[in-house]
């Protein structure tokens, strides 16, 4: 379902990392389990897993499935530090997630067909460490940035990945050790930029590879002072927490160095952003590898949960300092000073379908020279109390499983979130048969004026339920993940990161596409300097349901050849000649009462 809707316009507002291959060859695919163990009925808490006030709430299991994906990727080498890891997009446009599954000695690209099984597409014998699927040229369809030891821009051109690295970086060649790449729109000019974070323990830095159009990036870290060149970051996440145009980024170090978790909060301006303020948290003690932003304490705004060694943290909004996971129950973890274990990956979703938001979490072995200690999934459910309590038994995801990436999607689009899981043994699916309503949806988001995937959106579900459209933060898989909540009828909000709002209803259909109206358009976006190639810019405020307002445009550069005049159809439209030297051009779009916050840029290179 394409969904347009009601407008509210307001004026101001992944990778992998440890030994053997001990997989048999169905070993990641588990029978369907209709009837729940004895010792896991409603009612029992049981160690490790939810209270009685989870108990009286029906809750089905969730089912391993997909042993042809496991099957299809290149077997690891075995090496300590070594994982599998999977993400999923509709890759060739057929409405059906596809898997793209890696080792460090290959990857593979698998097809879903209409039975929901998956037959492979392409492979590489390129090792991987991490992933992720994102819009970079805004053509509506998935690329992907895959690393390890180097950076690969995958192009999506008909359905097909093709290798663009030297197009994209320029002929740059970048080398290290990556363990996360983030997507995000790091200089809020409607074009989604690419984080990549290095781990090695000594020395090299963090990239943000700038979007100047045309499938062109530069790095711009070091400007940015996001470089972290000691060597030892496992991921940067980059988000929006509240509807105010402020951009949070985290870095989440490894133990080896001595840096601790910071947290820089960035504003737009006319080329790069600039910099509000740079702190630290009350979690400085914690070496996060994965996040989530969700209300933990139910108060209207996204927390930070962070999971990591030893013990897990949330930090509370506003101020996102102060840890509060110990009072709701998110400290919990397996780790113990005998048998030490690391929470990785974290996955936001509501895996129930009751509206209130859940996490899944992934566990390994923090020292692999340890003896082997059983290590499960966490499944946290969150109570009437407030409370998350682990219900990984109830749910039959309390087998010994050595795991750290994970990434949600909803393959089967039946409207909740299932679970692609990275590793020792191999890549698991588990497909979400937990809710016993069918009232979800998927959204899927389309942005116009805002980056193609609408990352840093916020979205309302029709119960209040906060969720942010994130491009990553974890690590190995990372990547635009389509959120899925409660929504079996009412209206879903999005609040774009243009400072467009928009409801529209929740539909019958289990995916929600929700598009932008596209209020703005700016063609091209990156010219070749002395060329003066004319930019076409159109302003349409029927799109916005104010057909009569006023617009005005401000360049930070160039010329108008053509100012901006209203035509017969209510659109604006002007054409403005670029500066002839090599620079960067910012739009400013103010339609009536409503500066956009997303302003466009023009790229002279």
């Amino acid at each position: 379902m394409r969904a347009r809707g009601l407008l509210l316009v307001a004026a101001a507002l992944g990778c992998t990392t440890g030994g053997r291959d001990d997989r048999a060859p169905d070993a990641s695919t588990t029978a369907p389990q209709d009837t729940p163990p004895a010792d896991a009925g409603a009612g029992d808490a049981g160690a490790g897993d939810a209270g009685s006030d989870l108990g009286a709430t029906p809750l089905g299991r969730l089912v391993e499935v997909g042993a042809e994906v496991a099957r299809a990727v290149p077997t690891f080498s075995g090496a300590m530090g070594e994982y599998y890891g999977a993400i999923a997009e509709d890759v060739n446009a057929d409405g059906r997630p596809d898997v793209l599954a890696w080792s460090d000695r290959g990857w593979v690209l698998l097809q879903q067909s209409a039975d929901g099984r998956f037959s492979t597409a392409s492979r590489s014998e390129a090792g991987l460490r991490c992933a992720g699927f994102g819009d970079l040229d805004g053509d509506g369809a998935p690329d992907a940035v895959l690393a390890r030891r180097m950076p690969i821009f995958l192009r999506n051109e008909g359905g097909a990945l093709v290798d663009r690295t030297a197009t994209a970086l320029g002929g740059a060649l970048y080398q290290g050790e990556f363990y996360g790449v983030t997507f995000a729109d790091i200089d809020s000019d409607g074009l989604l930029d690419v984080a990549l974070a290095q781990m090695n323990c000594g020395s090299g830095p963090s990239h943000v590879f700038r979007n100047e159009g045309d499938f062109h990036f530069v790095d711009v870290a070091p400007a940015l002072g996001l470089d972290l060149s000691d060597g030892a970051a496992f991921s940067l996440a980059i988000d929006a927490v509240e509807d105010d145009g402020v951009l949070h980024v985290w870095s989440f170090p490894e133990g080896c160095v001595p840096r601790r978790m910071q947290h820089w909060r960035f504003r737009a301006g006319d080329d790069l952003p600039s910099l509000v303020d740079l702190r630290g948290t009350d979690a400085d003690w914690a070496n996060p590898m994965g996040s989530a932003l969700l209300d933990v304490d139910a108060d209207g705004r996204l927390d930070l949960y962070l999971s990591a060694g030893g013990r897990n943290a949330v930090l509370a909004s506003p101020e996102l300092v102060t840890s509060l996971a110990d009072a709701r129950g998110l400290g919990d973890h397996p780790s113990t000073f005998e048998n030490p274990a690391s929470a990785w990956s974290a996955v936001l979703l509501d895996a129930e379908l009751d509206g209130a938001p859940d996490l899944y979490v992934t566990h390994s072995a923090a020292r692999p020279e340890t003896p082997p200690i059983t290590l499960t999934d966490a499944l946290y459910l969150r109570g009437a109390d407030g409370r998350y309590r682990d219900a990984a038994r109830r749910a039959g995801i309390d087998r010994d499983h050595d795991c750290q990436a994970a990434f949600g999607i909803d393959l089967d689009r039946d409207g909740d979130t299932d679970l692609l899981s990275g590793c020792r043994e191999g890549v698991r699916v588990l497909r979400n048969d937990l809710a016993t309503d069918h009232r979800g949806r998927t959204v899927r988001l389309r942005g116009t004026v805002s980056n193609a995937d609408g990352v840093h959106a916020l979205v309302v579900g029709p119960g209040g339920e906060r969720r942010a459209q994130r491009g990553g933060g974890q690590p190995y898989a990372g990547g635009v993940a389509h959120e899925s909540l409660r929504a079996g009828g009412g209206s879903v909000t999005v609040l774009w990161p243009s400072g467009i709002h928009q409801t529209v209803e929740a539909g019958s259909e289990r995916v929600l596409t929700i598009t932008e109206p596209m209020a703005v358009q700016v063609s091209p976006r990156r010219v070749a300097a002395g060329a003066q190639t004319p930019v076409r810019v159109v302003v349409d405020p029927g799109a916005l349901g104010a057909a009569s307002a006023a617009v005005r445009v401000e360049a930070t550069g160039g010329r108008w050849s053509e100012p901006m005049a209203a035509g017969d159809d209510g659109r604006w439209r002007g054409t403005l000649a670029p500066p002839a030297e090599r620079s960067t051009t910012s739009l400013t779009v103010t339609i009536g009462a409503l500066t956009l916050r997303v302003r466009p840029k023009i790229f002279v290179r």
